[in-house]
């Protein structure tokens, strides 16, 4: 005999259903894992020391030196130190000028509080103010006629290639683009390098180095081979 259908609707209400169980389980389920999450949202970011994590790479002073090279390489150096440890933008400066020393820090020391005072005044603009307040006149001069007079004069490939990215920063406006720096990389070089690369239209500083890098080995190699075989005869 069927239930009567009291008792069917008593049977429903004291059983859940299926879809009853899965919202219980679902809600246990996001219970546990708001407990989990707590912890770690309440825990506090460690603190970095940046000023140690530079320390400890020991990077280079810059004293306020006429040779711009100097100042270049301290500009370099720090460009990626400052990436590497991740420092803020507004302790880059704060983190670098600590490495300024004689004259350069007489400098900042003068003028690095009215330079702070600038809206938005920061790493970028800080080298632009250290590049302006040691770069004089005279020296860019310098440096630009030492790019222009520049050849590889029996150098190896790599060094003159070396002594060429030097030099260049300073004579962005003589050669703007890829294809100027490229010539005019091409004509310092000697004679036998130049024709080596003459059959070619390099478009880049890079394509022309690596071409002449190249063609340099190659000589170097029949060198080589050219002096063990002279070494050879003369034994015989």
């Amino acid at each position: 005999m069927p239930p009567r259908p009291e008792t069917r609707s008593r049977a429903s209400n004291e059983e859940p259903s299926t879809m009853d169980r899965m919202v219980q389980m679902m809600e246990r389920m996001a219970e546990f894992m708001m407990a989990q999450q707590a912890p770690n949202q309440n825990q506090v970011q460690p603190r970095v020391d940046y000023a140690k994590a530079i320390a400890s790479r020991h990077p280079p002073t810059y004293a306020g030196e006429e040779d711009p090279v100097v100042l270049e390489e301290w500009i370099r150096t720090f460009d990626k130190l400052l990436d590497a440890v991740n420092c803020p933008a507004d302790q880059r400066i704060s983190s670098a000028v600590y490495y300024l020393t004689k004259a350069a820090d007489n400098w900042w020391t003068t003028t690095g509080p009215d330079l702070l005072q600038e809206p938005d005044f920061d790493w970028e603009d800080f080298k632009t103010a250290l590049r302006a307040q040691f770069y004089t006149e005279r020296i860019r001069g310098i440096k630009c006629e030492e790019f222009l007079r520049l050849k590889q004069k029996g150098a190896s490939i790599q060094e003159y290639y070396a002594k060429y990215i030097e030099l260049l920063r300073f004579a962005q406006d003589i050669v703007p683009d890829d294809v100027s720096k490229a010539r005019r990389f091409v004509r310092g070089m000697d004679w036998d390098n130049r024709r080596a690369l003459a059959p070619f239209m390099c478009s880049t500083l890079k394509e022309a180095y690596e071409r002449a890098s190249d063609h340099y080995q190659v000589h170097l190699d029949q060198q080589e081979v050219y002096g063990r075989n002279k070494r050879k005869a003369e034994v015989q």
